[in-house]
């Protein structure tokens, strides 16, 4: 495996803080992202991986946030190759979940993180992520206006990629390249490692951008991205499969 401690500059951690707090938009998109999963969740011991800074707390209290180093912002510092060596508790060995937002398209060795969880998880327990898209409107918006590459082609077994020139891993389109995509040819190696795919949902067309995100400025009031978030959950999953910028992917221990 690459000896690359992370996959993000943990420098700008600070700002995504200030932006949080003073963004109620992107406040408003992960309260519904973190309603999404929690409707996925079984169980109270839940784990986090990439938290960031650490702000799935102010929707699930319970949760234990980690990262790959240990920070101001989270509770512990946790390998997503490793999460086997993590107990919730002392009254438990194993997790109920592991959650993450915008973590599996930065690493550089998937499988071997579904493997590490799967080791983690009790039997019934839950991986449930919220990622990327590569949709026809994804990747046309993501190539046209993120930094980050979405590149579906590029993702071929064995699922893993080299660091750019900025020793980062990133690509967007990893989770429909997985649970999409390629869904037949890995059901079977993801039943080796005990998991199955629960779902794979759709969500978010413009109630996303319009919140300027992490490095961007509010593009609309708060009121018509709440409007705009409502909307797009009535849309039917045949239409966001093709249109919408992020997804949801539940997998099951068996």
């Amino acid at each position: 495996m690459s000896s690359a401690p992370y996959t993000y500059d943990l420098s700008l951690l600070d700002k995504s803080r200030e932006k949080w707090l003073s963004s109620s938009g992107i406040r408003l998109v992960y309260k519904d992202i973190f309603e999404h999963l929690l409707s996925e969740l079984k169980g109270h011991h839940i784990l986090e991986v990439g938290s960031g800074i650490g702000n799935g707390k102010d929707f699930i209290p319970h949760l234990v946030t980690s990262d790959i180093v240990k920070t101001k912002y989270v509770d512990q510092a946790v390998s997503c190759y490793e999460l086997e060596e993590v107990i919730p508790s002392n009254e438990e060995a194993l997790w109920d979940a592991i959650i993450g937002v915008d973590v599996l398209h930065h690493l550089e060795f998937p499988i071997q993180f579904f493997k590490s969880a799967s080791k983690a998880l009790k039997r019934g327990g839950r991986i449930v992520l919220c990622e990327p898209a590569a949709t026809r409107w994804g990747r046309a918006f993501y190539n046209r206006f993120h930094h980050e590459p979405c590149n579906l082609e590029s993702i071929q077994s064995p699922y893993c990629f080299s660091a750019d020139k900025d020793d980062e891993f990133s690509n967007m389109a990893m989770s429909v390249a997985l649970f999409e995509r390629d869904k037949v040819h890995l059901t079977p190696e993801f039943q080796a490692i005990a998991l199955k795919l629960r779902r794979l949902s759709y969500a978010y067309v413009i109630s996303y951008p319009l919140s300027g995100g992490y490095s961007r400025g509010q593009y609309a009031p708060s009121w018509f991205i709440q409007c705009m978030i409502r909307l797009e959950r009535m849309l039917p999953q045949s239409w966001l499969k093709h249109i919408a910028l992020r997804n949801f992917i539940t997998l099951e221990k068996i």
